[in-house]
């Protein structure tokens, strides 16, 4: 009987499993901040009143606690749509996972929730042209300030 021993994968094979794993790993709501979870939030419950008939502003005042803020996100979230290249995809509420459209809304919140104007040009790169974005910083800032 022969022994066959097994050999321990090297370091450049665990590397590249972890890359495969990370690289086909949704992003989850929870990987940003708190504002951008609002925003992302936000985005679904106009999804769901557009679908339903509801009156969006009324539900974002309730879940914001905020008439100026809802104002202010349904603005963003308009202006968004209007410049996405084809229909915004948005998951259920209940979903933990993004989609592809919600990652690049919560990478837009989330860098100017931090201020971070590079960040957030870098996170719309190749999607949106630079002419059709400007001042598409500016009013999510304004956002993240009410929220």
């Amino acid at each position: 009987m022969s022994h066959i021993r097994k050999s321990s994968p090297t370091t450049a094979q665990v590397a590249v499993a972890n890359l495969v794993a990370k690289l086909s790993r949704m992003p989850r709501i929870g990987d940003y901040g708190i504002d951008a979870a609002k925003t992302v939030m936000a985005l679904r419950l106009v999804a769901l009143c557009s679908k339903s008939g509801h009156d969006p502003m009324a539900e974002l005042t309730k879940r914001l606690n905020d008439v100026g803020a809802a104002k202010n996100m349904l603005a963003l979230l308009d202006r968004c749509g209007a410049l996405w290249p084809e229909a915004v995809h948005v998951h259920r509420p209940c979903c933990a996972e993004l989609s592809p459209d919600e990652t690049i809304i919560a990478g837009m919140a989330q860098a100017a929730s931090d201020g971070d104007h590079r960040a957030f040009d870098k996170v719309l790169d190749g999607f949106i042209p630079a002419a059709q974005r400007e001042g598409l910083f500016a009013e999510a800032l304004m956002v993240m300030e009410t929220l």
